[in-house]
């Protein structure tokens, strides 16, 4: 899909999944991510972390969150 976004499925309609959230935000709040360089990072009054919309990058006080891959049992 356009942009990197990753849809959701519903049935067999790929659907994006942050479009409604988006529009949340107004430009003004919304910021450019450093890991998509999509302008859809967030955060929210009193929280110390963003999140992006649109990649689902976190980072907490500037520091990204990594998270874990699922391991794999052979």
């Amino acid at each position: 899909m356009a942009g990197g976004r990753n849809p959701a499925y519903v049935g067999a309609i790929a659907v994006s999944s942050n479009i409604d959230m988006l529009a949340w935000f107004s430009d003004d709040e919304r910021h450019e991510c450093p890991s998509c360089h999509e302008r859809a990072s967030v955060s929210l009054p009193e929280v110390p972390a963003t999140f992006c919309l649109s990649c689902g990058a976190i980072s907490v006080d500037g520091v990204p969150i990594e998270l874990a891959q699922p391991s794999t049992v052979t």
